[in-house]
C-alpha cells in the first residue's frame, strides 16, 4: 500500500554568488567547505568528505536530489548527493560520483563513517554533467545522468521514516586531491505516481475498456485475467483504452500461480503500446524465465530489448502475489518484481515510439507444446501509472 500523499516541498541553490565560507541556509558536517568559483567546493587541506545539509527537511523520506558537476571530476576524490539524513547527521545515504562511475550506499556514523554499498554503475561523468538521484514511495532508488536512467538502481528501505528527511550535497578531499565542485542543487520530495488505469478484474468479462487481439481472447476467471486454454502462438493481447498522459509510463500486475509451474506459458505487463499498430514493450515471465521484449502485433514473434538476453533465468518462480512492473523512461525499460529492479534494456524510438501511450497485458498457453510445462499463471490488480 502506498503511503498517504503529502504535498511535496522543494529547495534550490545555484551557489552563484561570491566566494564565502558562509553557505546560508545550510548546516555543515565533516570538514571545511564553501563557495569557491560559484560552486560548492572543498575548503582547506583536511582529508575526508565534508557535507552541507539543507536546513529545511522534506515532507517525506521519499526524496530527490539533482546537481551539476562544476569542474572536471576524477577517480580519487568523489562528490555527490546526501539523502535520508537525520538531524544529527550521523545517518545518511549518499550518491558518490567520480569520473567513470557512481556508487550508491549507506553511511553510518557520519559523513566519514562506515559505507555499505547498495549499487554502483559505470558511467562517463564530465564537467557540466547533470546528476539526479531519487527514491520513491516504493523505496526504489534510481540514478539519472543528463536525464537518462543509469543502471538498474536498487530497492532499499533504510531510514524510510520521519527522522530521516534532510538532504544535501558533499565534496571530498583525498590525499592532495579535491573532488569536483558542484552547482545547481535542487532537492525535493519525490512526486508520487499518478495512477491512470486500475482494474481488479472483479467482473464477469473484461468489458469495453479493453481491446483484445492476437491468437485468442484473454478472459476473466474468478476475478483474475486468464490465458489458460488460449493458443501458444499467436499470443493473445489485451490493451486498455485509456491514453496514458505521459511518456514516462509504468504498468503493474499481481501474479497468481494457482499451483502451476509453466516452463513456456508466459504472461506480461506492457507499456508504450498503440492498439492495432504496436503491441508495446512487455515484461514477461514464466516460472523459470523472464525478459523484456516487443511482440509483433500478430503475436507470432518477439524481439528482446538491447542489453538483455532473449531468455533470462528467474532463479525460481516469483512469490505468489508478487507485483511485476515494467517502467518506460525515454528509450530505457526497467523490469522489477515487488519494486526490486531485475532487468534493464533499451529500444530505439523507431522500435517503440514514445508517442505510444497505451498499456496492456499478454498471455499464452504452451502446455500442449513439448516441454511447455503447465498452463500460465493468472494476473490480478492491473495498474498503469505515469510520472507527471
Amino acid at each position: 500500500m502506498q503511503p498517504p500523499f503529502t504535498p511535496p516541498v522543494s529547495f534550490s541553490d545555484t551557489f552563484d554568488r561570491a566566494d564565502s565560507t558562509n553557505l546560508g541556509p545550510w548546516t555543515e558536517t565533516g570538514g571545511d567547505l564553501g563557495i569557491i568559483g560559484r560552486m560548492l567546493a572543498v575548503q582547506g587541506t583536511g582529508a575526508g568528505r565534508r557535507a552541507a545539509i539543507y536546513n529545511t527537511p522534506t515532507s517525506t523520506p521519499y526524496q530527490s536530489v539533482e546537481f551539476t558537476i562544476g569542474t572536471a571530476p576524477n577517480n580519487t576524490a568523489a562528490a555527490g548527493a546526501v539523502l535520508r539524513c537525520n538531524s544529527t547527521m550521523t545517518d545518511m545515504i549518499i550518491l558518490s560520483v567520480a569520473s567513470t562511475q557512481w556508487a550508491l550506499g549507506i553511511l553510518r556514523g557520519g559523513i566519514n563513517g562506515t559505507f555499505t554499498l547498495m549499487k554502483s554503475q559505470s558511467a562517463t561523468i564530465t564537467a557540466g554533467t547533470v546528476i539526479r538521484v531519487e527514491v520513491d514511495q516504493d523505496n526504489q532508488w534510481r540514478v539519472y545522468v543528463n536525464g537518462t536512467r543509469s543502471g538498474l538502481g536498487a530497492l532499499d528501505a533504510t531510514w524510510a521514516d520521519d527522522d530521516h528527511r534532510y538532504l544535501g550535497l558533499f565534496v571530498q578531499r583525498y590525499g592532495s586531491t579535491n573532488s569536483a565542485g558542484l552547482r545547481n542543487f535542487n532537492g525535493r520530495d519525490t512526486v508520487p505516481l499518478s495512477v491512470a488505469v486500475f482494474d481488479d478484474f472483479n467482473a464477469v468479462r473484461l468489458g469495453p475498456n479493453w481491446v483484445t487481439s492476437g491468437g485468442g481472447t484473454l478472459y476473466l476467471s474468478d476475478g483474475e485475467l486468464c490465458a489458460v486454454g488460449l493458443p501458444s502462438s499467436p499470443v493473445s493481447f489485451a490493451h486498455h483504452t485509456a491514453v496514458l498522459p505521459s511518456d514516462t509510463q509504468i504498468a503493474r500486475a499481481r501474479i497468481r500461480w494457482h499451483g502451476r509451474s509453466p516452463e513456456h506459458s508466459s504472461l506480461s505487463v506492457a507499456v508504450r503500446a498503440n492498439p492495432g499498430v504496436h503491441a508495446g514493450v512487455h515484461f514477461w515471465c514464466t516460472a523459470t524465465l523472464m525478459g523484456i521484449c516487443i511482440y509483433t502485433l500478430d503475436g507470432v514473434s518477439f524481439k528482446a530489448a538491447t542489453g538483455t538476453a532473449d531468455y533470462v533465468s528467474t532463479g525460481g518462480a516469483f512469490p505468489d502475489g508478487a507485483v511485476m512492473e515494467i517502467r518506460a523512461e525515454g528509450t530505457v525499460y526497467t523490469a522489477s518484481v515487488n519494486s526490486n529492479p531485475l532487468l534493464q534494456g533499451t529500444f530505439t524510438e523507431a522500435q517503440a515510439p514514445l508517442s505510444n501511450h497505451f498499456s496492456g497485458l499478454h498471455g499464452e498457453d504452451d502446455s500442449g507444446v513439448s516441454g511447455g510445462g503447465q498452463p500460465p499463471a493468472a494476473l490480478d490488480d492491473f495498474m498503469a501509472a505515469v510520472v507527471v
